[in-house]
């Protein structure tokens, strides 16, 4: 018996990405960050709502350094992350409810 299997080609840049990805750890997309959040006011929420953080990066305007609103938070593995994601999501911090997702891979070429 012959197996035929299709995948879109979402499905296979998924994979590819993933494939690229270290398997120890999970980089989420944190937005409608206050923009007086710091990396350290972060990564205390995260670690007192249970979760341990490996990195995170704010992401801030390269002419001004004011933060942009939204960063990167990397987990340890997939099942925190993604407990992470259902927890956390929506949840209110310093004021404004957050946006917790998983990240996408960057675009390739990037910015001109």
């Amino acid at each position: 018996m012959v197996l035929n299997l299709c995948f879109s080609p979402e499905s296979r840049r998924r994979k590819a990405v993933a494939d690229k990805e270290s398997p120890l750890v999970k980089r989420l997309y944190v937005g409608n960050l206050p923009l007086r959040a710091s990396e350290e006011d972060l990564r205390k929420w995260f670690r007192q709502e249970g979760f341990g953080v490996e990195s995170i990066e704010i992401i801030r305007d390269r002419h001004t350094g004011e933060s942009r609103g939204f960063g990167f938070v990397e987990i340890g593995d997939d099942e925190e992350a993604v407990r992470a994601i259902l927890i956390l999501n929506g949840q209110e911090f310093l004021g404004r409810a957050l946006v917790v997702s998983e990240a996408r891979a960057p675009r390739e070429g990037g910015r001109r």
